[in-house]
């Protein structure tokens, strides 16, 4: 068992991470490049149109219409007009792509494959950075190439989605977290980590405002354990602490821009705040939960693919006597009874998907809790499983559609994923490389 093991671990060690992007980039391309043939050609016609788009991506439609109306914005009345067009960051985006590509491929997948592929590899190189950051190249590299394998995540990164750029938004603010816990900062460092934090969160602040506490959960979170080191060490890392203070502040601050809400949702909405103003002792967080709630349960996705859709909460007591449900679902949902089941929008094969991939997580998981142990006097360990637990956790409360889940689940996954691929090289480490070093796998 030694030797494979052995070698494997050397060969990963010496190859290039710039070498396994430009392989990433090929695996994308030819993805999409397949996705659109397979619906022009109507070779897999139930889950993918002519232009591409899944049936499990159903915001895509929406957005390929927005696209379509800001080219010609931009074709007609210029730059300015199409600035003011009050659509989301990421719709403006694709249709940069889309007036450059579409005289080619029309508005389908290849169109707005330069930018998604863009996505792709930022994702990617952000999930070596923080791994190899937090505990090593080898954890980086091998948890990198996971995540562009997993296949339900290569496949939404070809659609017409905000999410593979919300991934990429809240991955740099993880990054510059696990800066704060894992080096001490010059003031050239401190200054870049303030600018790239800045820039996303002024991007999720205009594209993601229902996710916004996710956002304020990550830093403070990430603030909190920069002091608690700071304290450990009894000593003050100043630049550390002024990128987190400045990045925290610019968060409150920071006016958030409500995203584009159907008329469906706003009906939620309105109706759950008359019922809520009176009935939750945490006003604001309450009714917060609660429409979204509402708006999934009643207004989103198809019955097959609702779980708890009649549940709603009226008040504080609800919400707290469901947490332990919500945690089930969000750290470990679709359960094994809904992997085989028929869906009416996505279909059988995307079922089978999602319970694999759920299966998969469950023994990620349990490798997670091997490095959570191993790795317990490693800030970074806490900082990864705290945000992804959160999270994850809240999002139980709030998402009834599965589908919708899995696709807001993504970035947090990613963080569990790190630390299963970190678990993972401890268990080689102990088992099939051999002792002929007892200290922890090269970093």
């Amino acid at each position: 068992m030694y030797k494979p093991f052995a070698f494997a671990r050397e060969r990963l060690l010496r190859v290039s991470p710039l070498h396994l992007l430009l392989a990433a980039a090929c695996l994308h391309f030819l993805t999409a490049l397949a996705i659109y043939t397979a619906g022009r050609l109507s070779i897999l016609p139930h889950p993918f149109t002519a232009d591409g788009f899944g049936q499990f991506a159903f915001d895509s439609f929406l957005y390929q219409q927005e696209a379509k109306t800001l080219v010609g914005v931009l074709s007609n009345d210029g730059v300015a007009a199409w600035f003011r067009v009050p659509f989301q960051s990421h719709v403006h985006l694709y249709s940069l792509s889309c007036a450059i590509f579409s005289p080619l491929f029309g508005y389908s997948v290849l169109a707005v494959e330069p930018l998604n592929l863009l996505y792709y590899l930022a994702s990617l190189t952000l999930i070596y950075r923080i791994g190899k950051e937090a505990f090593g190249k080898v954890t980086g590299l091998t948890a990198a190439i996971v995540i562009a394998l997993w296949p339900s995540f290569l496949l939404h990164t070809t659609q017409f989605l905000k999410d593979p750029l919300f991934i990429v938004c809240m991955l740099v603010l993880v990054f510059m977290c696990i800066i704060w816990l894992t080096r001490i900062c010059s003031w050239k460092s401190a200054l870049l980590t303030v600018t790239l934090s800045a820039a996303s969160i002024a991007v999720l602040a205009r594209m993601k405002s229902n996710m916004w506490e996710s956002v304020v959960v990550l830093i403070a979170v990430g603030l909190v354990l920069l002091l608690a080191r700071q304290v450990g060490a009894r000593r003050v890392f100043a630049q550390n602490m002024l990128s987190a203070a400045l990045i925290m502040t610019f968060t409150l601050v920071m006016p958030v821009k409500a995203t584009n809400v159907h008329t469906r949702d706003q009906r939620a909405i309105t109706s759950t705040e008359q019922v809520g103003q009176t009935s939750f002792v945490w006003t604001s967080l309450g009714v917060r939960i609660a429409e979204r709630r509402r708006v999934f349960s009643v207004y989103r996705g198809s019955q097959e693919s609702a779980i708890d859709a009649a549940v709603f909460f009226n008040n504080t007591g609800d919400i707290a006597r469901y947490v332990p449900r919500a945690t089930l679902i969000g750290l470990f949902a679709p359960f094994p009874q809904m992997w085989l089941a028929s869906d009416a929008t996505t279909g059988r094969a995307a079922r089978f998907l999602s319970g694999a991939e759920t299966l998969l997580i469950y023994f990620v998981a349990l490798a997670a809790g091997i490095c959570a142990y191993v790795e317990r006097r490693n800030f970074s360990t806490w900082f990864l499983l705290l945000v992804a637990l959160i999270n994850m956790v809240a999002l139980g409360l709030v998402v009834t559609n599965i589908g919708a889940l899995f696709r807001l689940r993504y970035v947090f996954w990613m963080l569990i994923i790190i630390m299963g691929v970190r678990g993972a090289v401890i268990l080689a480490h102990k088992f099939c490389w051999g002792r002929a070093t007892e200290q922890a796998p090269s970093r």
